[in-house]
């Protein structure tokens, strides 16, 4: 389902920006600013979170949960628990949330549900307006637009207003169909290992996750397949990046943001930080640090 809505999604994109660098003589970077704002979904907003929102200042015990000096784990889960309207408004934005893988398409990435202090995070951030909209771009715009020769005026602004409405394609292609699917997957393949553990064919159910779709049935079906020993010597490599992934995290978390990006990215090309401050952007449902090829997830709001 991804790939079918590829060329809604980008060729609205490529063709505003193709034509508004020609006629202005801006570059690609500069012109995406002008689709800041115009994904909502990308930064993490939803009706659902909304309601939670709202439901939480409106109740002032529901908020001092939140801040309770507890386990993140047992926050959520009492934050679910809760009756009324708090309770159904947070069931409602977990139930949207959790099953959501946080990195990439492999299910050997952990769901959102996985981590409640990164649930936790982002509803602090939603109630204290720091995942609030992106900032207003329409004096953007007309500075761009200034540069644009009047005969494409109306090209221009046509152009603008498809590439702002599909805009948003992008990143619903994956958070309603493939990070969805691949997360429920997950949680699929891991209640299979943990019913191999009970039955003693596998150490920990985690290591069910290297194990291919036969190599699966047949565990399941007969016990034979890979042993552990080979399923750990698979699963290591992964396990070292993401504790180097971690590592990162928590180094760049003690440090402005524009110096661990220019140091996070050394020589990449100054249209890779696409606002004036310093910090890359780009449009993910997760807020993420940017490290070579990696992204290390901080919360489910867009990167500021």
């Amino acid at each position: 389902m991804h790939h079918r809505f590829d060329v809604a999604a980008l060729l609205p994109v490529g063709d505003f920006i193709a034509h508004a660098a020609a006629w202005s003589g801006l570059g690609p970077a500069r012109l995406c600013v002008l689709l800041s704002g115009a994904s909502d979904v990308s930064s993490g907003a939803s009706a659902e979170l909304d309601r939670l929102r709202a439901a939480l200042r409106a109740d002032a015990k529901g908020r001092a949960l939140i801040d309770a000096a507890q386990p993140p784990r047992e926050i959520v889960a009492r934050l679910r628990s809760v009756d009324g309207e708090l309770g159904a408004a947070a069931r409602g934005w977990m139930d949207l949330v959790s099953y959501r893988l946080q990195n990439g398409l492999d299910i050997s990435e952990l769901t959102n549900g996985e981590t409640p202090e990164l649930l936790l995070t982002t509803i602090r951030g939603a109630l204290n307006g720091t995942t609030g909209p992106h900032r207003n771009v329409d004096a953007d715009v007309a500075t761009v637009r200034e540069r644009v020769p009047p005969t494409h005026h109306n090209q221009f602004d046509e152009l603008l207003a498809n590439a702002r409405l599909m805009y948003r394609l992008r990143d619903e292609r994956g958070l309603y169909g493939d990070i969805w699917a691949a997360g429920i997957m997950r949680l699929g393949v891991l209640e299979a290992g943990r019913r191999l553990v009970a039955a003693g064919r596998l150490e920990r159910a985690e290591l069910l996750l290297d194990a291919g779709w036969d190599e699966i049935r047949a565990l399941l079906m007969d016990g034979n397949g890979p042993t552990n020993a080979a399923l750990a010597d698979r699963s290591a490599p992964r396990a070292r990046n993401r504790g180097e992934r971690r590592d990162r995290r928590r180094h760049c978390a003690r440090r402005p943001r524009c110096e661990w990006v220019r140091e996070a990215a050394p020589g990449r090309h100054p249209r890779d930080a696409l606002d004036h401050g310093g910090i890359q952007r780009r449009p993910p449902a997760l807020e993420w640090h940017r490290h070579g090829s990696r992204r290390n997830v901080v919360a489910l709001g867009d990167s500021r």
